[in-house]
C-alpha cells in the first residue's frame, strides 16, 4: 500500500503536527529517502520520537519500513517514466496514423464557409496548441480571434453569427466551462470544431466535428512527482494537419470557383 494511502486510511488518527510531517514528506519523497530520522525530525522542527509515533501510527514498526515504501514507490515512479520514454516512437507513430485516416472533408467545410473563425482554450497547454494553430491560420489568410476567458465568452458570443466558427481545444472533453459554451454555441447555430484528446466525452459529442488525438501522460519525477505531465506533441501533429488539409481544399476551391 502507498504511503498516501496509508495516511488517508489513518487519517482520524493523525494530528496536525502528523500531516505536518506528511507534508514535508510528500513534497520531499526523494530527499526524505536519504534521509535519517533526525534529519527528518530537523526539517519538520519535532522530536525524533515525534516522528517514530507518525510512523506507528500508519501502522507500520518505524521510520525504516516507512522508508522502504517511499523508495518503493520512487522507483516504479521512475520504471513508468521510462518505459513512456521508450514508448514516444510508437506513440507518435499512432497518433500520426490516425490523424491521416481522418475524413477532414466535413472540417475543411465548416472553416472554408465561416465568416470567422473563433478559439478557446480550456487549460495552459491547451492554450500553447491554439497560440500555434492561430499562428499558422493566420499566417495563410484564415484569421482567428482568441476566446480569451469566461468573460470575454459573453462579450464575443453577443456578436457572433450564425456563418461564425469556433474551434474549441480541450484534453478531457469534460471542462464544463466548454460544455457550457458549446450549448450556448448550438442554440444560436453556431458550428464547432472540437480537438479532444481519444476518449469518449461529452464535449467531441454534442460537437459538429471532433479531432481526436491520442495522448500518454506520466507522473513526473521528483519533487514535481505528483504532477502530471502530458504528452503534447500529438495535439500540435493535430493541427499541422488540420491547417495543411484546409490549404489544399481551399485552393481546389478556388481554383474549381476561378474556371
Amino acid at each position: 500500500m502507498k504511503l498516501e494511502e496509508l495516511v488517508n486510511k489513518y487519517k482520524d488518527d493523525l494530528n496536525p503536527t502528523d500531516m505536518q510531517i506528511w507534508k514535508h514528506i510528500s513534497n520531499h519523497k526523494e530527499e526524505t529517502v536519504n534521509s535519517t530520522i533526525n534529519d527528518l525530525a530537523s526539517s519538520c522542527n519535532v522530536s525524533r520520537t515525534t516522528v517514530m509515533r507518525f510512523a506507528q501510527k500508519l501502522n507500520l514498526e518505524g521510520f525504516s519500513e516507512l522508508k522502504i515504501l517511499l523508495k518503493h514507490e520512487i522507483k516504479k515512479r521512475v520504471k513508468m517514466d521510462i518505459s513512456l520514454v521508450e514508448n514516444l516512437p510508437v506513440i507518435y507513430n499512432r497518433v500520426l496514423d490516425d490523424i491521416l485516416k481522418k475524413d477532414f472533408s466535413q472540417i475543411n467545410e465548416l472553416i472554408f464557409s465561416s465568416k470567422q473563425m473563433y478559439a478557446y482554450a480550456t487549460g495552459v497547454m491547451q492554450k500553447n496548441i491554439l497560440n500555434e494553430l492561430k499562428r499558422k491560420f493566420n499566417n495563410t489568410g484564415d484569421y482567428i480571434i482568441e476566446i480569451g476567458g469566461v468573460g470575454e465568452i459573453k462579450n464575443i458570443f453577443n456578436h457572433m453569427q450564425q456563418d461564425s466558427l469556433v474551434i474549441i481545444i480541450s484534453l478531457s472533453g469534460e471542462t464544463e466551462e466548454s460544455i457550457q459554451l458549446v450549448e450556448m454555441l448550438k442554440q444560436k447555430g453556431i458550428s464547432v470544431i472540437t480537438i479532444t484528446e481519444y476518449s469518449g466525452n461529452t464535449l467531441a459529442s454534442i460537437s459538429d466535428e471532433n479531432i481526436y488525438v491520442h495522448s500518454r501522460s506520466s507522473h513526473l519525477y521528483g519533487e514535481h512527482q505528483d504532477e502530471l505531465y502530458v504528452l503534447s506533441v500529438g495535439f500540435f501533429i493535430a493541427i499541422e494537419v488540420m491547417h495543411f488539409q484546409y490549404q489544399v481544399y481551399k485552393d481546389n476551391r478556388i481554383n474549381n470557383e476561378e474556371k
